[in-house]
C-alpha cells in the first residue's frame, strides 16, 4: 500500500497543474461550487448522502458507517477503474467537505490500488477559508471607468492581449453589469463557483505591477464582488473611457438586439419605476417595431444619468479621461505608461 500524503490548501494550486484533482463528495455540492480544474467521483449520490446523514442522526455514526459500507462495497471496483482513467500516471489528489471519511475512505482504497493519493486537510472547507482570505491581499489596481457602451471590456482585453494584468469581473460572472447584462451570455455560475474562479485568476496575479480592472458596483448580475476585493477598487485611481454618444448607442444595438422581443421587453418592464412608465412603454413599443436604435436611446439616456450620479462620488480619484471615437487610432501605450506611471507614484 502505498502512503497518503496530506497537503494544505496553499500547497494544493501548484500541484494541481500537474496531478488530476477530485472531488468525491455529491454531485449537488459540486454544482453549488468546486476547486476549479476538479473532476468528480462522487462516494455517495445526493440521496444517499442524505440517507446516511439521517442514520447518523437517529443512529449514530457506527450505523451511519456501515451503511455506507454497504452502498459503496459493490461499487469499489468502478472507483478504482474510473481513478485510474483519470489519472494513469497513478497519481491523485482527493477533497470531501472537511477533508474527513469520504476522502480518507478513497484515498485508502486507491493506496491499496497502488495509487499515489494525495488528501487536502480540511476539505473544501479548508479550501474556501483559504481563497475568501487571501482576497485581502492588496493589489495595484487601476480602475478603467466610462460610460455604457464606451468598450471598457474591450479595451480589458486588448491590454490584456499586450501583457498587462488585468481582472475581467463581467467575464468570470457571465454578464455584462447592466440590466441587460444576461444577454447573449451563458448562465450565471453560484455565488461560491464565481469567487472560487476569481481567485484562480486572483492567485496569479503580481502584487507590485498594475492591475486593470473595470469599474463596477458590487453586484454583477445576482453576484456579488467579494467584499475585500471591492473595498480596494473603491480606492484605487480611475481612468475613464469616453465614446461619443451615437458610437455607444450602435455598440448596445450590435450587442443586445441578438436576442428575441419578449427578453427585451422583460428586461425594460424590470426598469418600469427607473424610467417612467411612458419612456418604458415607447421602448417596448420600439423593440417590437424593430426600432432597436430608440429603445436603445432610451436606456442609454438613462444609464448616462446613473453614470453622471457615481462619477461624481469619484471626482478625487479620477487621475485622466481619454476621449476616443472609431475613426481614432487609440494609443494604449499611453493607457500602459499612464498605469506604470501611478503604481511607481505610490
Amino acid at each position: 500500500m502505498v502512503e497518503v500524503k496530506k497537503i494544505r490548501a496553499e500547497e494544493l494550486f501548484d500541484l494541481k497543474q500537474e496531478i488530476p484533482l477530485v472531488d468525491v463528495r455529491t454531485p449537488d455540492e459540486y454544482r453549488r461550487g468546486h476547486i476549479p480544474g476538479a473532476v468528480q467521483i462522487p462516494l455517495f449520490d445526493n440521496n444517499e448522502r442524505a440517507l446516511i446523514g439521517k442514520v447518523y442522526a437517529h443512529n449514530g455514526s457506527d450505523a451511519a458507517v456501515l451503511l455506507g459500507m454497504e452502498i459503496v462495497g459493490p461499487r469499489l471496483k468502478n472507483y478504482i477503474e474510473k481513478a485510474r482513467e483519470i489519472s494513469p500516471e497513478r497519481k491523485i489528489i482527493l477533497y470531501c467537505w472537511r477533508g474527513g471519511m469520504r476522502s480518507g475512505s478513497l484515498a485508502w482504497l486507491f493506496s491499496a490500488a497502488g495509487m499515489q493519493c494525495y488528501v487536502v486537510e480540511g476539505g473544501y472547507k479548508a479550501y474556501r477559508r483559504y481563497v475568501l482570505e487571501k482576497f485581502h491581499t492588496p493589489l495595484k489596481l487601476i480602475v478603467l471607468g466610462g460610460e455604457t457602451g464606451a468598450g471598457k471590456s474591450e479595451i480589458l482585453r486588448m491590454l490584456a492581449a499586450k501583457g498587462e494584468q488585468i481582472l475581467d469581473l463581467e467575464a468570470l460572472a457571465c454578464h455584462k453589469g447592466s440590466a441587460f447584462g444576461a444577454i447573449g451570455q451563458p448562465g450565471q455560475p453560484t455565488q461560491e463557483q464565481f469567487e472560487n474562479n476569481l481567485f484562480e485568476a486572483f492567485r496569479t496575479l503580481k502584487p507590485d505591477k498594475p492591475v486593470w480592472i473595470e469599474n463596477e458596483s458590487i453586484a454583477i448580475g445576482k453576484l456579488f464582488i467579494p467584499r475585500s476585493l471591492f473595498d480596494q477598487m473603491e480606492k484605487a485611481p480611475l481612468v475613464c473611457i469616453s465614446r461619443p454618444f451615437t458610437e455607444r448607442l450602435e455598440r448596445l444595438v450590435r450587442e443586445y438586439a441578438i436576442t428575441d422581443h419578449e427578453t427585451l421587453t422583460a428586461v425594460f418592464r424590470g426598469l418600469i419605476r427607473r424610467l417612467g412608465s411612458e419612456k418604458c412603454q415607447q421602448a417596448i413599443t420600439a423593440v417590437h417595431e424593430g426600432k432597436y436604435e430608440e429603445a436603445a436611446e432610451i436606456a442609454l439616456h438613462y444609464y448616462d444619468k446613473v453614470y453622471l450620479r457615481q462619477l461624481d462620488k469619484k471626482q478625487q480619484q479620477i487621475i485622466k479621461t481619454f476621449y476616443i471615437d472609431n475613426t481614432l487610432n487609440f494609443n494604449f501605450q499611453d493607457l500602459i505608461t499612464l498605469g506604470k506611471g501611478l503604481i511607481f507614484s505610490n
